[in-house]
């Protein structure tokens, strides 16, 4: 082995030395390596002068190089594939080669805190460098799936939810979340969604709240300024509250964007099959207070997809939601309708469907036999006064699948036409 010293001040070619020093491990040709001045440090020495910022550049870049060729080397980049290679002698599917033919995320993102976690994943806030806004994304981990599902239909299923992403990312409805992208890293999937403020549940459960606050003091003062309606206003993430605003009033508006979205859905020929208030989110738009319809549970679908089918009960017991589920085994459009119907009564009442009805240490049970008859969760009581509110509920509500309305005749009753300047 030879160590190299090289003189800066010298450009001939007699300024490098070669300094015999003791080799501790020799190669099996024995000897030692000499270098040809024709190339390599000949080479080093005429080329010019790069810093180290530019070579951690480069050899970034280098490394980014080879990670892309692996990826499409084992076909992690382009259409959903079912390897050829992963078939045993037995004729047992192993692991499906599963890459998705959808859109990447088009701009460079940086992940941020974490705002919830499913059985199959995590969302959570995450930056786009490009132009510091704020998006959400959601990360599946395919691998956990994969293992509770049958291998001869994974890739399958997987196509039809790919495939259903793709057509979601198609829709831009001003009442739909937008999906903006999706990329997979080995046995991930990142969808990357608007980022909105809160749910409907959250943002209808403050104003309740306020609203209370403010009675109390109004009530203990035994008087209401004008100046305290504006020491009373709170800004919630750039959301104004303020005694005035009329809950009834709200979910009006609100039930007219929920229907608009839904036939926009229904009309694309995708089901949402959760519709609920933990899954519609609020916006402000100029002043306006506008709903979106999102978290198609898409993470959820792909472990129910994958299960047996055998277990045929699988869809009516566990697809959505047990408080917003149909009477009907399969989901249809209507099962939107359904689901929304019992949304309405979440957004009036700040209560789930059936819990009026029901134990806590029983309620599973008891729904689940109340939907076998064909049965409803009751209205409550206080929303009989609600007439055009009740009647639109039990239109949701019509146990029979087939004479339940849809998106479009629901945006002719009077319920969701009254007009709101909120």
């Amino acid at each position: 082995m030879y160590v190299i010293l090289i003189n800066s001040r010298s450009n001939s070619a007699s300024s490098i030395l070669t300094v015999p020093t003791r080799q501790r491990n020799r190669s099996n040709t024995g000897g030692h390596r000499r270098f040809d001045s024709s190339g390599g440090i000949h080479e080093l020495l005429m080329s010019p002068f790069i810093s180290p910022i530019e070579r951690i550049q480069q050899s970034m870049e280098k490394r980014e190089q080879e990670l892309q060729q692996k990826l499409r080397e084992r076909k992690q980049i382009g259409q959903i594939l079912s390897s050829n290679n992963t078939t045993t002698t037995s004729g047992t599917t192993l692991d499906p080669v599963i890459s998705l033919k959808t859109r990447n995320i088009d701009f460079p993102w940086r992940r941020g805190t974490r705002i919830g976690q499913g059985g199959a994943g995590v969302a959570f806030r995450a930056i786009n460098c490009s132009n510091g806004s704020i998006v959400c994304m959601k990360e599946i981990q395919l691998s956990s799936i994969a293992s509770r599902s049958l291998p001869s239909t994974y890739p399958e299923k997987l196509r039809r939810i790919a495939a259903e992403i793709e057509m979601i990312m198609s829709i831009n409805h001003p009442n739909i979340v937008r999906y903006f992208g999706i990329e997979k890293y080995k046995r991930t999937i990142y969808i990357c969604m608007e980022y909105c403020l809160s749910t409907v549940n959250e943002f209808l459960n403050d104003i309740r709240a306020f609203q209370k606050r403010a009675h109390n003091r109004k009530s203990n003062s035994g008087l209401w300024s004008d100046s305290s309606d504006q020491d009373d206003e709170i800004n919630t993430d750039n959301v104004r509250l303020a005694p005035s605003l009329n809950v009834n009033e709200l979910v009006r508006g609100f039930v007219k964007q929920l229907l608009q979205a839904l036939l926009a859905l229904h009309e694309h020929c995708i089901v949402h099959c959760d519709v609920k208030g933990d899954n519609i989110f609020i916006a402000n738009q100029n002043g306006h207070y506008i709903v979106k319809l999102g978290d198609f549970n898409l993470s959820h679908r792909l472990e129910l997809e994958s299960r047996s089918a055998n277990d045929s009960d699988s869809r009516s017991t566990q697809f959505g939601t047990l408080y917003f589920k149909p009477p009907e085994p399969e989901y249809v459009y209507q099962s939107d309708i359904w689901a929304l119907g019992c949304t309405v009564i979440e957004m009036l009442t700040g209560k789930l469907p059936w819990t009026n009805v029901t134990r806590p240490h029983e309620e599973r049970i008891y729904i689940q036999n109340q939907l076998l008859a064909k049965k409803g969760p009751p209205i409550p009581d206080e929303l009989k006064t609600e007439h055009e509110a009740y009647d639109f509920i039990q239109l949701c509500l019509t146990p029979d699948v087939n004479e339940r309305p849809l998106a479009k005749a629901l945006l002719d009753h009077p319920y969701p036409r009254v007009r709101t300047d909120s």
